[in-house]
């Protein structure tokens, strides 16, 4: 086997975290043990996930951490002197205030630092000397002014706060003021997907985050403060050496891989921390409490070790290659990996073979480690992918002059306001993914909490932004026609495009028509600088690109899963358990593949388009399932969202025609009574059949965002089991077809109803019923 880069050692420690997240088969004991039939479940696992020659090896090596910490060197590099580094910082104060630089900032380093710091400690002791002078709120408010800028997407904090949210990433611990990467992670998640630590009190330990012994709550936390909030900020040299007592005990839990709180508990004599890989990213490892943490680990006995990876450029990673030399520290590894500086606005070819080699800027460094990530999972396991963040990205970030760092596009609007032109292209550009996302269709109601919703509501916060509407937003994309909108409550946008019978195509259709009209419209922006950066992005490599990226919106069946579970399917559960609760993408369809290897013979099936048939047909087609398909039985229910022939050509692709099903049950219920989403698995038993495994969740009418829970006690089951058949009523008995029934019409439709289920459920017939025709009212029995 090929000895494995630095890169490519971090892209399996991040698949491998994010594989132990999914499954909740990793019981250990204290000691560490994997008891025998687990052990061998997983390595059955990991072949089919894995494609690493060692896959089952992979798959039962014991967990650990993984810990990202964020330096200035990050923002540096992405924004060059937009974001500077601290002897840049403090040059800039200096003379704010009227000051000569400092003797100690002047020697600031050259453009091949990352970083841009000073030595160590100068940083401090030049701001101790200002705010000596100058007074604590003068210095903080300079600080503020420098690093409060927000709304300057990158690809880099994208593709981190990506890692973060699908937990690849367990924690991550910002070192800088500014707040890229809050912000990317806001975007990304939303503020209540994760435990955020800003100030001590938020220090409550790891113990209520935990499941098993593992992280299973996203935790953020910013020890030195942040600029929104000038008080937490901690600059001068005695708050840098000492945080609060509860920071630093909760940095030291989490670094030094525990999961126990108490000392007590971590002195037992089979007790046994994880092992951390912790990855730095434009950080130059002068931090005294980490520092000071890191020396503790490396002298605990019991402790498994840390892996350092560093990701840094220039003199920054020379540097940290030689301090490695001289520290001297045991069960401590570190390994380097060199990001150059050259501009992440680049696509062309040679930025190309740069992503291969791990090589390029910020962005295109992590971009190559997100492919080796994903690149380790066989096609049905594989993450959900970055698209999204690669169109904002190329949107949003253009090259500075000298190659090396970029800016934000558009930079301005009217009356020097800094933001509205920025927000109006953005909300442009949320409305086409989300309409790629939706198949084509968005729900105004389900909008208005996602990105769409907050972009709208920060466009109109700016003053020149207060009259546009959504319809003024969604104008470009009807082509010159007239915004229309339907659904019960006149909220469900369609975007008419080019209609094909084959579900590939027209997803390419899609793609393609929706970025013409979004390119259209984000060149009517008011702002040369974004004319001129959109110009590349018409035609050639660069265009297909995008269209590309927007196929793959359209074409994904991934759900967006909160890895912070509030649902009210546990509240309710009969026997919750916290282990039924799926947090990533790769969990719920890790519990799907093992629901189907359990012995059924109907799937009952709620879903918005059918895209669980998908799922399903993915893995006959990879061998995920090991059985035979021909005689199981399958029913399902679709909200009527398309018109019917698009729902038509959806189906084809989603219905697993291959297995020989014809005339597949398959009913309707119209959008708006539509937001339980359902796989319900029942077993034969004479002429009966009893519930045996369910997942279920809810979402938002078109929307994309889930909770999932397992489902395995006989009580929710049947729970589960009675809600499916209140939908079949419902598609029925006159919620399609309006209210115009009789009384004695809704009781033979209702009794027809009844026939069904005994159909189905009871054995009362050996074929399934024939479906209706889209759009036709539905009859049972002829």
């Amino acid at each position: 086997m090929a000895e494995r880069t630095p890169l490519e050692q971090l892209a399996r420690v991040l698949a491998k975290n994010y594989f132990d997240t999914s499954q909740t088969l990793f019981t250990t004991t204290p000691g560490g043990a994997l008891a025998d039939e687990a052990a061998n479940t997983l390595r059955a696992t990991g072949r089919q996930v894995f494609t690493d020659d060692d896959a089952e090896e992979l798959a039962v090596k014991r967990p650990e951490r993984i810990v990202l910490v964020v330096g200035a060197g990050a923002s540096f590099g992405a924004f060059g002197d937009a974001y500077p580094g601290t002897a840049a910082a403090v040059q800039r104060i200096s003379g704010a205030v009227g000051l000569v630089p400092p003797a100690a900032a002047a020697e600031e380093e050259g453009p091949g630092d990352a970083e841009g710091a000073s030595p160590a400690g100068q940083f401090e002791t030049a701001l101790a000397a200002l705010v000596d002078e100058f007074g604590d709120t003068r210095i903080r408010a300079e600080l503020v002014r420098m690093y409060g800028e927000r709304h300057h997407p990158h690809l880099g904090f994208e593709i981190i706060a990506h890692l973060f949210k699908h937990r690849f990433i367990d924690v991550i611990i910002n070192f800088n003021f500014d707040e890229l990467l809050d912000e990317a992670i806001e975007g990304e998640m939303g503020t209540a997907e994760y435990h955020h630590v800003l100030f001590e009190g938020q220090c409550q330990g790891l113990a209520p985050l935990l499941v098993d012994r593992r992280l299973k709550i996203p935790l953020y936390i910013k020890p030195n403060g942040t600029v929104s909030h000038p008080s937490s900020m901690r600059f001068t040299r005695e708050p840098h050496a000492q945080l609060p007592e509860p920071m630093h005990n909760l940095l030291a839990q989490i670094i030094g891989g525990h999961w126990e709180n108490e000392p007590r508990a971590q002195a037992r004599p089979n007790y046994q921390p994880y092992g951390v890989n912790l990855i730095t990213i434009g950080f130059s490892m002068e931090s005294v409490p980490l520092l000071k943490i890191l020396q503790e680990v490396s002298r605990e006995r019991k402790h498994s070790g840390i892996t350092l990876f560093h990701l840094n450029q220039g003199r920054g990673l020379d540097a940290l290659r030689a301090a490695a030399e001289t520290r001297g520290w045991s069960r401590v590894t570190e390994e380097f990996i060199d990001v150059d500086r050259r501009s992440d606005a680049d696509e062309g070819k040679d930025a190309e073979k740069e992503r291969e080699a791990g090589k390029g800027g910020l962005a295109e460094t992590l971009r190559a480690l997100w492919n080796a990530v994903g690149g380790r999972f066989h096609k049905p396991f594989r993450p959900r992918g970055i698209a999204r963040h690669e169109i904002v990205h190329n949107l949003f970030f253009a090259g500075g002059p000298d190659g090396t760092a970029g800016t934000r596009v558009p930079g301005a609007g009217p009356d020097g306001n800094r933001n509205l032109y920025y927000f109006q292209a953005r909300l442009y550009a949320e409305v086409a993914m989300a309409l790629a996302r939706g198949n084509g269709q968005i729900d105004l109601g389900t909008m208005a909490e996602s990105r769409v919703g907050v972009t709208f509501e920060l466009m109109r916060s700016c003053k020149d932004g207060r009259n546009i509407s959504i319809h003024q937003i969604l104008q470009p994309f009807s082509r010159g026609g007239n915004v229309e909108f339907s659904g019960r409550d006149n909220s469900v946008y369609r975007f008419q495009y080019e209609q094909a019978r084959d579900a590939a195509r027209l997803n390419d259709n899609l793609a393609r028509e929706l970025w013409e009209c979004l390119l259209d419209a984000l060149r009517k922006i008011p702002d040369p600088d974004f004319e001129y950066h959109l110009d590349d992005m018409r035609r050639g490599p660069r265009a297909r690109k995008m269209v590309d990226r927007f196929r793959r919106l359209a074409s994904s069946d991934a759900q967006d899963i909160s890895p912070a579970f509030s649902h009210r399917h546990l509240l309710l559960s009969r026997e919750p358990q916290a282990k039924d609760v799926i947090h990533t993408s790769l969990g719920l369809t890790l519990r799907f593949v093992e629901m189907l290897n359990q012995s059924w013979d109907l799937m009952l099936a709620m879903s918005e388009n059918g895209k669980v048939m998908s799922k399903y047909q993915r893995h006959v087609d990879n061998h995920s399932i090991g059985y035979d398909q021909a005689d199981k039985r399958f029913c399902l229910i679709l909200a009527k969202n398309d018109h019917p022939e698009v729902a038509e050509a959806r189906l084809q692709r989603y219905y697993p025609q291959m297995l020989g099903l014809t005339n597949p049950p398959v009913f309707y219920i119209p959008a708006w009574a539509h937001n339980q989403h359902m796989v319900l698995l029942l077993k034969r038993t004479g002429r009966e059949y009893t519930p045996v495994s369910a997942v279920r969740y809810e979402t938002p009418r078109l929307g994309n965002r889930v909770n999932p829970v397992f489902i395995r006690s006989r009580a929710d089951l049947d729970a589960a089991l009675e809600c499916f058949k209140r939908y079949l009523h419902m598609s029925v008995c006159g919620v399609l077809n309006g209210s115009g029934n009789t009384e004695a019409d809704d009781a033979l439709l209702r009794r027809e109803v009844d026939e069904l289920w005994d159909t189905l459920v009871k054995g009362g017939g050996e074929r399934p019923p024939a479906p209706p025709e889209p759009g036709s009212t539905p009859t049972l029995f002829g």
